[in-house]
């Protein structure tokens, strides 16, 4: 990661004390770039995770990874999926026996299509829909808590006692009951301190 953009927002990082989740195209030197996403923390990339899934126009375009990216923060151990991720069940599967509480999903609602007549909205309430049915079932499977966010805004978390909070200009997150809106409520404590 090199430039003047990736440079600030390791400078930001580095200024204030809290990790974030980033997500960036990444070179990849034995064949098509990965979508990326990093964990961020005083300054310095701390873990990667490579896009798993492929959505089909994304197939010629990058290169898909099966690595899980796990990281410890607060006694909690994370994991992330990025947008077509959610149609592997697999990868779910896979954190939740990895010993994972809570994956952060991000995805780009509406991104895709003809730039000239893309709907965001209808792009979103797809998504929407995409999460309550696929990360419900999964968070319910394997006794997961999903946070799902667009990508479009920072997701932003802290647990404290009963309560998953995610942040974004749409505020959603995936218990295991399933999808909530607003302040996301986790009908099962996950942690009693704050990340």
């Amino acid at each position: 990661m090199a430039g003047t953009i990736t440079s600030l927002l390791f400078q930001w990082f580095h200024d204030n004390p809290i990790t974030g989740v980033v997500g960036i195209i990444e070179r990849n030197p034995s064949g098509n770039p990965f979508i990326f996403q990093g964990i961020i923390g005083g300054g310095e990339l701390l873990h990667v995770y490579h896009k798993t899934h492929l959505a089909p126009e994304e197939l010629s375009l990058n290169s898909a990874d099966d690595e899980l990216c796990i990281f410890s923060q607060g006694g909690i151990n994370f994991g992330l999926a990025i947008s077509a991720d959610i149609e592997g069940e697999d990868l779910f599967r896979r954190y939740s026996e990895a010993g994972t509480q809570v994956v952060l999903h991000s995805s780009a609602p509406g991104l895709d299509g003809d730039q000239t007549t893309r709907n965001w909205q209808s792009g979103y309430d797809w998504w929407n829909g995409e999460c309550k049915a696929k990360m419900g079932k999964y968070a319910r499977k394997h006794g997961l808590t999903i946070a799902a966010g667009p990508s479009q805004a920072a997701l932003w978390m802290k647990t404290c006692r009963r309560r998953l909070h995610v942040r974004s200009d749409r505020r959603y997150g995936i218990s295991d009951r399933g999808l909530v809106r607003g302040n996301a409520h986790c009908e099962r404590p996950i942690a009693d301190r704050h990340v």
